[in-house]
């Protein structure tokens, strides 16, 4: 079969049977491999549920983030930080360490912006 571009679109039997109104996947040359190799061809349904989408954009946030971080307090302290907020997380009152140091950051800000 190919497409209007003369492109070969070829079905891939998953032995869930094909319905061509059932939101079919296709893949473009070469992804299938690519999907296989990465042990999704399986579960690829998966790749485009919202769950997994939200999932995947959370992550590229907290990346950004990170890297944000990383920029502007330097590699040094940033990974302090990422300890300290680890442990944090982890501890039952990790929430009363964050709001200490969120005072304490504020009021040197305040303090620093009155100069």
């Amino acid at each position: 079969m190919q497409d209007a571009s003369g492109i070969r679109l070829t079905v891939i039997d998953d032995g869930k049977g094909f319905d061509a109104q059932c939101s079919g996947i296709w893949c473009d040359y070469g992804e299938w491999d690519i999907l296989t190799q990465l042990g999704l061809h399986s579960t690829i349904e998966r790749l485009f549920s919202s769950e997994w989408q939200i999932q995947v954009r959370e992550k590229q946030q907290a990346q950004k983030e990170r890297q944000a971080l990383i920029e502007k307090m330097g590699m040094e302290l940033a990974e302090h930080l990422f300890d300290l907020a680890e442990v944090l997380q982890n501890h039952p009152n990790g929430d009363f360490g964050v709001a200490y140091l969120m005072r304490n950051v504020s009021e040197s800000v305040q303090q620093n912006n009155k100069k």
